[in-house]
């Protein structure tokens, strides 16, 4: 078996059928989906059982409700392929991703390989899904050893390259096969997990093409991320720190937690945008405190800023998040073009 799909499923019978329609229509043909469904109540289950007895490829398997990291990890205990590909059951990739990845990896010797994401909303995936292809070469980037680690870090503050999130992510039997989600984490479990592979030090390619279609909504684990569970979230950000001090690497513990700084101001602006005035409360006071840490004194001048306005002139960087979301809707219309 070439690639072994992971697609945990949890009441998403909404969006499921565009998701699988995608799959099956890889042009890649050796592959198995190991559908988990991590106890639906939507009917969910009902339709990976239909999509089942229509393509052998893809397999059902049911756990009670225990979250996506333990669907995830289930998954992997089952996982025939040489390589492991994740695909989150709300979002759909481009026809040619699969055969894509795989190619460029073989060829290139990666560990690791991905494309970047196209943001979409609503109906938009299926409307994406529905254009022909327009049979456009992707151009190709590589990471050598050193290198995927570093991005790993900067693409948490500039998103260069998603390496920080699960879905599209391509990786060798090899480095995942003996990896776990932590069970115990609701939220930044797939960047832990990411990290710990790029600990690895993998050669890692991508294409800039943006084929794997990310649906935003507000039942999506970050459509909906200001009710998340922040306490939970940032465990895995302190536990990449804590893991980089044992090894002395403080450069890397200092830039993990640079990143924590500027993901919370991110969720700081995500919550007062939706009024939730608790969760900004608590993740101010999470801000206050990583300020006073040791390592926020070798933070970046554009870290502190954001830090300092988000603090104390939260007005102004309300304005500044504002004119960078614009920014990046009109960049991603013109590219589209």
């Amino acid at each position: 078996m070439k690639v072994s799909v992971m697609i945990p499923v949890y009441n998403s019978a909404r969006y499921l059928p565009a998701c699988l329609d995608s799959l099956t229509a890889q042009t890649l043909r050796d592959w198995e989906a190991l559908l988990v469904d991590d106890g639906s109540t939507d009917g969910s289950q009902g339709i990976c059982r239909e999509y089942c007895g229509r393509d052998s490829r893809l397999r059902l398997l049911c756990q009670q409700h225990k979250g996506v990291s333990a669907a995830r990890n289930l998954a992997l205990e089952a996982a025939a392929g040489e390589w492991f590909f994740f695909l989150d059951s709300d979002d759909a990739i481009h026809p040619r991703l699969l055969e894509e990845l795989v190619a460029q990896a073989e060829a290139g010797g990666s560990g690791m390989a991905f494309c970047l994401f196209d943001w979409l909303r609503g109906e938009e995936v299926e409307a994406v899904l529905s254009r022909p292809d327009q049979g456009e070469a992707p151009r190709w980037r590589v990471l050598e050893r050193p290198d995927a680690l570093e991005q790993f870090y900067s693409s948490r503050v500039d998103k260069v390259v998603e390496l920080s999130a699960m879905g599209g992510k391509l990786i060798r039997q090899e480095l995942a096969g003996g990896l776990r989600f932590e069970e115990a984490l609701t939220h930044g479990e797939d960047t832990l997990f990411l990290y710990r592979v790029l600990r690895q030090q993998p050669r890692v390619c991508y294409t800039t093409q943006r084929w794997y279609y990310y649906r935003r909504h507000s039942d999506s684990l970050m459509g909906g991320a200001v009710g998340v569970d922040f306490s939970q979230w940032g465990k895995g950000f302190r536990m990449m720190v804590q893991e980089e001090y044992q090894q002395g690497r403080l450069e890397n513990a200092s830039r993990c937690q640079q990143n924590l700084c500027m993901t919370l101001t991110d969720r700081i602006f995500l919550a007062r945008e939706a009024g939730r005035k608790d969760v900004a409360r608590e993740l101010r006071g999470w801000l206050l405190e990583e300020r006073r840490h040791p390592l926020y004194r070798g933070r970046s001048f554009t870290c502190k800023t954001a830090v300092f306005l988000c603090l104390y002139g939260y007005p102004l960087f309300h304005l500044v998040k504002l004119a960078i979301r614009w920014l990046r809707k009109v960049a991603r219309r013109l590219e589209r073009r």
